[in-house]
């Protein structure tokens, strides 16, 4: 499934993000790729040419668990 980015930090000294469990900083490695952007919605990765953008799911986006679609079909909702 690839990295994913779990959680931004954005204060006026310092931009890092949490990617797959690991904390990195601007201008860090990440496996074999260097975060280059980190912003309140995303982080990008530059990898030899190529970058990938990781981009944090909206609260509406976010898949529910197991337990939560279980228990709202149990009471009739989807």
């Amino acid at each position: 499934a690839g990295p994913r980015l779990q959680s931004v930090l954005i204060s006026p000294h310092r931009r890092a993000a949490v990617i797959s469990g690991q904390t990195v900083r601007l201008g860090e490695k990440f496996g074999d790729s260097t975060v280059v952007r980190i912003s309140e919605s995303e982080v990008v990765l530059k990898q030899g040419e190529e970058l990938h953008t990781l981009r944090l799911l909206p609260e509406g986006e976010k898949r529910r668990s197991r337990a939560a679609v279980h228990s709202a079909k149990k009471e009739g909702r989807k």
